[in-house]
């Protein structure tokens, strides 16, 4: 019974990161209050995640009757297409390049209410670097000019050793970005304690699903870690996880 108490309050942590926090803040109450057992909770919980992903009350409803051993190995993400949820979404259209006075990145929804952005980067991209290796990423990244928007083709690039340093800074009219078409064609794996570490400005990441690969999982530490002069970036419309921490910032204002 110990350790289905923990497996079940590992996967109270998982709703929380998959978006479900009234769902997880419910299922933590009931479990603390009420006195129902965790699987009679994950049999409630099975019902109420089937509104927004069928695919993860199906998940549900196998946790129910899985021996305690096999539960964790079937907790898996819904692809972005069946996902219903807040969050990122396959049908967001791609951010038009704008920030205000101080840096600070303006969504097209502040637009629409009446924010003047001080800067929109009308002409980006000012060019598109297509690459499809893991070396074709990091080069791109380290020779990256103002205007680049450096395009993923669809896959799953697998990345070690030490993180992917980020050095080189767009312009407010001119930002740098690295990004999928759409969301769920290319995945990032990272076997590393820390994968971007963006020291410089005006950069943007977007569509990207990014994962953590550690054979221990403390050793992923985060995804993105934002140092120094890395302000004014936009990480818009990705999936992280498997990371201790999803993104650290260490830096000036992001």
């Amino acid at each position: 019974m110990k350790i289905l108490k923990k497996l079940f309050k590992a996967y109270l942590i998982f709703l929380f990161v998959a978006g479900h926090v009234a769902i997880g803040i419910g299922a933590l109450i009931a479990y603390d209050r009420i006195g129902k057992s965790p699987r009679q909770i994950l049999a409630i919980t099975a019902e109420k995640l089937k509104s927004v992903s069928p695919s993860m009350g199906t998940v549900a409803e196998s946790l129910v009757s899985a021996p305690a051993s096999e539960s964790l190995a079937l907790i898996k993400l819904p692809s972005p297409a069946e996902w219903r949820g807040p969050g990122a979404s396959v049908n967001r259209p791609a951010w038009r390049p704008a920030y205000g006075a101080t840096g600070k990145p303006v969504a097209e929804t502040d637009i629409a209410l009446g924010v003047r952005p001080a800067t929109v980067a009308d002409g980006f991209p000012k060019r598109i670097v297509g690459v499809d290796t893991t070396e074709a990423i990091l080069e791109a990244v380290s020779q990256a000019q103002p205007g680049d928007a450096i395009t993923l083709k669809p896959g799953v690039y697998t990345f070690k050793g030490r993180g992917i340093p980020v050095k080189n800074p767009g312009r407010p009219d001119a930002p740098i970005a690295v990004r999928a078409e759409t969301l769920g064609t290319v995945t990032l794996r990272f076997n590393m304690s820390e994968g971007f570490i963006v020291e410089a400005p005006y950069w943007i990441f977007e569509n990207l699903q990014i994962e953590g690969i550690c054979p221990q999982h403390g050793y992923c530490e985060h995804g993105l870690h934002v140092v120094g002069t890395g302000h004014s970036l936009v990480i818009r419309n990705n999936r992280l996880y498997d990371f201790n921490a999803q993104l650290k910032v260490n830096g000036g204002a992001v």
